[in-house]
Order: structure tokens, then C-alpha cells, then sequence
């Protein structure tokens, strides 16, 4: 998998699991990685029609979101738009210990 393929999922999952409205870290995460977006000039909406259902934030999803929030504190717009590559592998490589457990 390659880098973008592989930001792009982590980046969708902690916005899928941050959709789900629980407590404080799935959210933060979610405003977060909007915020970035945001930031950086990328679109963040999905054009997609949503029924209003959410994930639900269980204690591994909130837990992993925690990780990953530095993680993405730490990523420039430069790094996720591929131009800082230094710091676009420090996000990959933050990223993958936390989906990883590491």
C-alpha cells in the first residue's frame, strides 16, 4: 500500500469513528482531522446522503483516536499534501504504531 493510499484510510477511519458522536476523543479527532483538512485546503465534505445513523465510539476506537490526534497535530499541510516528505513518513510512521497497538 502506498503512502497516500494508506494516510487516506487512516484519515477515513478516524473520520468514520469520530462521526459516531461519543465522548470527547472520537470527536476531538474528528474536529481535528476536519480542522487539518480544512486548513490545507482539501475538501471535507463527502457529498454523500446520510441516514443520521453513527458508529458507535467504543473504548479501543476513543483510545485509538487519542493516539492518533498527536500524530496529526504533528503533520504539516506541506506533509499531507506530499511536498514535506519528512514529515508526511513521521505522520506514517506515528499513525502505524497507533493503528498497530504500538
Amino acid at each position: 500500500m502506498n503512502f497516500k493510499t494508506g494516510f487516506f484510510a487512516v484519515a477515513v477511519m478516524g473520520l468514520l469513528v469520530g462521526a459516531s458522536g461519543c465522548g470527547n476523543a472520537c470527536d476531538d479527532y474528528t474536529d481535528a482531522v476536519v480542522a487539518k483538512y480544512s486548513d490545507c485546503g482539501v475538501d471535507t465534505s463527502d457529498g454523500s446522503s446520510s441516514d443520521g445513523s453513527t458508529a458507535e465510539c467504543t473504548d479501543e476506537a476513543a483510545a485509538l483516536a487519542e493516539c492518533l490526534t498527536p500524530c496529526l497535530d504533528a503533520l504539516t499541510c506541506d506533509g499531507l499534501s506530499g511536498k514535506d516528505l519528512d514529515n508526511a513518513t513521521a505522520y506514517g510512521e506515528c499513525s502505524t504504531k497507533c493503528v498497530s497497538g504500538g
